[in-house]
C-alpha cells in the first residue's frame, strides 16, 4: 500500500492536493483532470485515506483541531485543559493532536488536514519559522489558525491570530516589586531559553537606574535522569542559586523564571543559612496553586490562563462567524500575587547601609 507522498509524486501534485481530492473537501477548485490523476494514482498504488478521517468529513458538526503537546509542567497542562474546555463549548467536534512535526512542515500540514478541520488552534509554540509556513499552507486550504501562547508573536503577515502571555511585562512586575521594596542587588534565576525573562529583568533594572546584574542560568536537559522535569528544574535552580549567592553575597532578592525555580532557590538559600524573607526575598513566575501553601508562601507572577484561553477562543469564534478584520496579535498581562516571601527587609537594611557608606 502506497503513501500519500507516493500518490502525490505519481500524480504530479502536492500531498495537500491528494488529501483534498481523496477526502472530497467541499468548496475547492481543483480541476477535474487533476482529480482524475490523483484517483488513478491512488488506485494504482492501493492507497486509501485513514477511515477515521473520512468519518470526520461526514460528521454533522464542523471540526476544530487543538494541537497540544503534553507537558511535564503543571502550567502547560493547565493551559491545554483550559483551551479544550473552552473549545468544547463552541458546539463543534474537537480533535486533540500532539503530532508536531516541526522539522517537516509539509508532513505536519498533511496531518492537520486529515478530517478537513475548519480551524486549528496551537497551544504553545516556539518555532516561529515553521509555524509561519504551516499557517500559510493551512490558510490556503481555508483553515483558520489560532495560536494560543507562544515564545514571541508571529510576524503580522502570517495568516493567523495569536494570543500570548506577556512574559516580559510579568518579569517587570516581579522585579519592579522587589525594587519598590528597596532592593538594589536583585538576581535572576532562569532556565536556558525562557523567553522574555532576561529582557524584562534588564530593562526594569535599567529603568530604575540600577547597573548591577546577577544572572544564574541552568539547563534542565542536563539534570539527573529518572526525575520529572519539574524536579529537574528545581534541582538545577538550586545548584545555580547556591553558586550565585556564594559568589555574590550582596544579593538580597531573587526573581525566578518559574515557581519551580523559586522552589529550588528556596532550598539553596536554606542550606546556606538564609532565612526567607528576612535574609533573601523571592519572587516566582507562573502562579501555581501550591505556592501559597509553602512554609513561607511565595510571591509570584501569575499567568492569566483563564483570560488568555477565553480571549483565544472568542477570537476564533469570531473568525468562524466570518470576521475579516486584520490578523490579531494580542498579549495578556500577568498579575502579581504578593505573599510573605517578599515581606521582611532585615538584611536589606544592612545592605542599604553598606551602599550608603
Amino acid at each position: 500500500m502506497g503513501t500519500i507522498h507516493e500518490v502525490a509524486r505519481l500524480a504530479g501534485v502536492s500531498p495537500t492536493t491528494v488529501s483534498m481530492v481523496l477526502n472530497n473537501k467541499h468548496g475547492t477548485s481543483i480541476p477535474p483532470p487533476t482529480c482524475e490523476r490523483v484517483l488513478a494514482a491512488a488506485d494504482e498504488l492501493g492507497y486509501r485515506p485513514n477511515p477515521y478521517a473520512r468519518a470526520l468529513v461526514g460528521s454533522k458538526a464542523p471540526l476544530i483541531k487543538l494541537v497540544y503537546r503534553p507537558h511535564e509542567m503543571y502550567i502547560g497542562n493547565l493551559k491545554g485543559a483550559s483551551l479544550l474546555a473552552k473549545l468544547r463549548a463552541m458546539d463543534r467536534e474537537i480533535m486533540v493532536t500532539d503530532s508536531l512535526v516541526e522539522d517537516d512542515p509539509e508532513a505536519f500540514v498533511e496531518g492537520l488536514l486529515w478530517g478537513m478541520p475548519e480551524a486549528v488552534m496551537f497551544q504553545y509554540v516556539s518555532r516561529g519559522d515553521t509555524l509561519a509556513e504551516v499557517c500559510t499552507a493551512l490558510h490556503a486550504e481555508h483553515v483558520h489558525c489560532m495560536i494560543a501562547d507562544c515564545w514571541e508573536l508571529p510576524d503580522p503577515q502570517v495568516p493567523c491570530d495569536a494570543v500570548t502571555v506577556d512574559r516580559l511585562a510579568g518579569i517587570a512586575l516581579g522585579v519592579g516589586h522587589l525594587v519598590e521594596r528597596g532592593h538594589r542587588d536583585v538576581g535572576l534565576v532562569l532556565a536556558v531559553g525562557q523567553f522574555g525573562r532576561l529582557q524584562g529583568y534588564d530593562e526594569t533594572l535599567h529603568r530604575h537606574g540600577i547597573s548591577d546584574r546577577y544572572v544564574a542560568r541552568f539547563d534542565p536537559q542536563n539534570g539527573p535522569s529518572g526525575r520529572t522535569r519539574e524536579t529537574t528544574v528545581a534541582m538545577a535552580a538550586q545548584n545555580v542559586t547556591t553558586n550565585l549567592l556564594q559568589g555574590s553575597p550582596q544579593v538580597t532578592a531573587l526573581m525566578c523564571g518559574s515557581d519551580m525555580a523559586a522552589l529550588g532557590a528556596m532550598r539553596a538559600a536554606a542550606e546556606l543559612g538564609y532565612t526567607i524573607p528576612e535574609d533573601l526575598a523571592l519572587v516566582g513566575f507562573h502562579g501555581e496553586p501550591w505556592t501559597e501553601l509553602l512554609p513561607v508562601p511565595l510571591t509570584t507572577v501569575a499567568e492569566p490562563v483563564a483570560e488568555m484561553c477565553e480571549l483565544a477562543t472568542e477570537i476564533l469564534r469570531a473568525r468562524l462567524d466570518s470576521d475579516t478584520q486584520p490578523w490579531l496579535r494580542t498579549r495578556v498581562t500577568p498579575h502579581l500575587l504578593v505573599r510573605q516571601s517578599t515581606d521582611s527587609m532585615r538584611r536589606l537594611q544592612n545592605a542599604s547601609r553598606i551602599h550608603a557608606d
